[in-house]
């Protein structure tokens, strides 16, 4: 018996074959494959006539099958099926608010551009799988600000820089069925010293519903901050923060 992987509509395991064992079970024979299958390759197995050859993976205790023969899924994981595993969203946040530390005010901006969003009962950045009838929801986000370059030069206004450490659990919340849920991750990202540079932050990771048909996602930046001068450092937050916004999420079935 002869099969292909496909090569198209094919997503290689890459970094997330943690706690991966795949094997072929031949009627009651067990054939543990050293490495997971990957688009395109060839297995090749000897089979009496008739048996089910059986394709199995099993990501971190879970896990399901293919019968080779006919193509049907066995102990199927059915988060898996039925919706598209990538959302399309593309929004962005351009706000400012405003910072206060030994009694000197200045504006801080930051832009949170949201290119995609990933749908699915594992997680492959965390490693860990949604519960039951739960899938993750994770949005990818590029962000900048002017934080730490964005003071003014003028001695006399003495603006301080802004080391800030943009918070994940703080900046972002989900609203899914009527519920609201707080993001899974404690990602925090450094923006300091970042002003138009465009970098990957860590996007909020939401467990929502396998059900759901769209949520609206809620942006409220936040996170530690601290004032610096040349020869001073202050604890400081925002004393006006940036407006909240919230962006419509649609989830298009298959």
């Amino acid at each position: 018996m002869l099969t292909q992987v496909a090569t198209q509509r094919c997503s290689d395991w890459g970094g997330n074959a943690a706690g991966l064992a795949s094997e072929v079970v031949v009627g009651e024979r067990v054939i543990v494959l050293d490495d997971p299958l990957e688009c395109g390759d060839l297995l090749a197995v000897v089979a009496p006539v008739g048996v089910a050859v059986t394709l199995s993976v099993t990501t971190e205790g879970r896990g399901q099958g293919l019968n080779l023969r006919d193509g049907t899924r066995v102990g199927e994981i059915p988060e898996f099926y039925g919706f598209a595993e990538y959302v399309a969203f593309a929004e962005s946040y351009e706000q400012s608010g405003d910072v206060t530390a030994k009694g000197v005010t200045r504006d801080v901006s930051l832009s949170l551009t949201f290119s995609a969003a990933a749908r699915g009962p594992w997680d492959r950045h965390g490693e860990r799988w949604a519960g039951d009838g739960r899938v993750w929801l994770r949005f990818a986000v590029t962000c900048s600000s002017d934080a730490y370059w964005g003071f003014s030069p003028e001695v006399s206004k003495h603006e301080p820089a802004v080391e800030w450490r943009l918070s994940a659990a703080d900046s972002y919340s989900l609203v899914v069925g009527g519920e609201t849920v707080a993001p899974a991750n404690d990602d925090v990202d450094d923006l300091s010293d970042r002003s138009g540079e465009g970098v990957t932050c860590a996007g909020p990771v939401f467990g929502i519903p396998a059900t759901a048909e769209g949520a609206t996602l809620r942006v409220h930046p936040d996170g530690p901050m601290r004032a610096v001068w040349s020869d001073a450092t202050a604890a400081t937050k925002w004393s006006k923060g940036p407006p909240p916004a919230e962006y419509a999420v649609t989830f298009a079935p298959l």
